[in-house]
């Protein structure tokens, strides 16, 4: 069960990641930026939409009654950390390939 979790944890980040890099890399060099630039600028966009797209998500029905049932809110929550999890990914990855700055 841990393992097919993870499984899809790899492949949704990986979809994540080929769907910025195809956009950053035909949108940042017909901007003026380099490609290293392009794809940095573009992880770090996708990561904080991601992110605050899970943040909505997570958030989404405290306001309501609680007659959901426990399992809707689990899975609420659930879908909520992976998004998060995903779009804090996308952003250290943005981060490592930022040009200006040195992790090491």
């Amino acid at each position: 069960m841990i393992r097919a979790g993870l499984r899809r944890l790899v492949v949704a980040f990986g979809v994540a990641a080929l769907i910025t890099a195809a956009l950053s890399l035909v949108i940042g060099p017909a901007l003026g930026n380099s490609i290293q630039r392009s794809l940095s600028i573009g992880y770090m966009l996708a990561g904080s939409l991601v992110m605050m797209i899970g943040l909505g998500a997570g958030m989404r029905g405290f306001g309501r009654p609680s007659d959901d049932a426990p399992n809707v809110i689990h899975e609420r929550v659930g879908s909520s950390a992976l998004l998060i999890v995903i779009g804090a990914s996308l952003v250290f990855v943005g981060i490592g390939l930022d040009p200006r700055t040195a992790i090491f």
